[in-house]
Formats: structure tokens, sequence, C-alpha cells
């Protein structure tokens, strides 16, 4: 279901951008606020509603636990979409973000992505514990879908308090979704996908005719953890660098996000090659 939203949005969000594009949309809509508009849908139309339903599958999987909640799922899915589509038509109708209308969609938004950290989280701590650790993948999940709930807070507070204008807050908004909850679920995904897909390529046929390693063999897990935290120091720190305004911490936390993408693209590649 999450899926087939996802690709309606993108559809939606690929056709609207066109229109923009072609200048059509400004004549229809030429009080909207279309460029944030396009951008709300397609970071949380398209890109959070494929994340969210890709973790329902691949959380519950990987701590080897069951879903807390179908039913609440359920609910989430639908308060989505609602918060979704009224955001959206709220902005190119003109109706800004400190409107009635717009606050009323983004609490819809807040409340589901709250249900989602809620059915994400009673589902790791609940049911047969059969995992003995947590894997790492998981670690980073978890540390994602906190700033989502974060990051969609932090958004809603924006519209609710016009003075709330702290440094560069808007830009620490947009870092803590595309850097806390996109790229770390990424990120956590990839150290799960990418040494599974060259252990089956490579190692699946040799099982049983030669001594094989096993798909954890295939990278270092320390170097794994070390990454992970060092992109939360880097997310955290960059966020609150943009709210004080401080070039300094800016440019440090920036460099610390930049050492750990590496450290990170070099051991992905080290798996594949």
């Amino acid at each position: 279901k999450f899926f087939i939203a996802a690709i309606v949005y993108i559809l939606v969000s690929c056709t609207f951008g066109l229109l923009m594009a072609t200048g059509t949309a400004q004549s229809l809509f030429s009080k909207g606020y279309l460029g944030l508009a396009h951008a709300h849908l397609t970071l949380i139309g398209w890109v959070s509603m494929t994340i969210m339903g890709a973790m329902y599958q691949m959380l519950p999987m990987l701590s080897l636990k069951e879903v807390y909640s179908e039913k609440i799922g359920e609910v989430q899915f639908w308060t989505a979409n609602l918060g979704i589509v009224g955001l959206f038509f709220s902005l190119v109708s003109g109706y800004s973000i400190r409107s009635f209308q717009f606050r009323a969609f983004a609490i819809i938004m807040v409340v589901s992505v709250l249900l989602f950290t809620y059915v994400m989280f009673m589902t790791l701590i609940f049911g047969d514990k059969k995992a003995e650790k947590m894997d790492i993948t998981v670690k980073y999940y978890a540390a994602a879908i906190v700033y989502f709930a974060l990051s969609c807070l932090l958004g809603l507070s924006l519209a609710i308090f016009p003075s709330f204008r702290i440094g560069r807050v808007g830009l620490a908004h947009a870092h803590l979704a595309l850097i806390g909850w996109v790229t770390m679920t990424i990120m956590g995904a990839m150290y799960h996908l990418t040494p599974m897909l060259v252990w089956t390529e490579k190692y699946a046929s040799k099982m049983g005719m030669e001594k094989v390693p096993t798909i954890k063999d295939l990278y270092s897990e320390k170097l794994g953890m070390g990454i992970f935290w060092m992109i939360n120091v880097a997310v955290v720190g960059f966020f609150f660098a943009l709210i004080m305004g401080s070039q300094i911490a800016i440019s440090l936390f920036a460099f610390l996000l930049l050492i750990t993408c590496y450290l990170f693209s070099f051991q992905m590649l080290r798996i594949i090659f």
C-alpha cells in the first residue's frame, strides 16, 4: 500500500514539476507556493512513503519480530496520505505555512509520523527476543526514525510559531530530513543489501563445496558502528550549528560529515570489489 501510494506521488510530483517548468502551473496557481508544494510532495509523498513501507518489512525482519500493530499501521497509512494531499493542495492554493489550512494538515502529518515512530519502536521493544543484539541496519533505521519525527515536529513548529526564526532554521529543518532521515535510512539499508547481494553472487553457489565467509565477514562491523556514531554527531552538530548561525561550527561538522561519507563509501566499495 505504501509503495503504491509512493508511485502515485512520484507521478504527480514529476507531472507538476513539468507544469512548473513550462510555466503552466504558475498560470493555474498564480497565488500558490509551488516550489514548496513540489518539494514536500516529493520528500514526503515519494521518498518518505517509500521508506516507511520498506521499514514495515525490513525492521521486523531484521530484528526477528512481528510488526507490533498492523491496525495502527493502517491508520498511520491513511493519516499520512491525508496529511500529504492536504499539505500539497493547501500550498498550491496559496495558503501559507502559517495558515489554518496548512497547520491543520501539518498536525495530521505529524500525528501520522508519531504513530509510525510508535509502531516501529514498539516492534523493537516487544515480541520474542530471538536476536542476541540489534542488527547494524536496525540501529541506522532507529536513529533515522527519530530524526524523521524531530524533523516533522520542527516543521510543525515553524508553521505554528511564526516568530520561531532562529539562525538558519529552515535549512536546518531540510538537512535534518535529508541527512538524518533519508540518508541514514539508505546507509542502513546498504549495510544489509550490499553484502547480501555480493555474497549471493560470489559465494552462494560454493556453499557445501568449499569454506565460504558469512555475509557479516564481508565488512567490518566496528568500522560500521564508528561511521554510525560519526554521522549522528555530524547530523546533530550541523543542525545546531545552523540554528546558532556559527560558520566555524557549520564548517567543522560539514567536514565531519564529509569524512563520514568517505569512510562509508570506502567500506561499501570494498565489499563490492
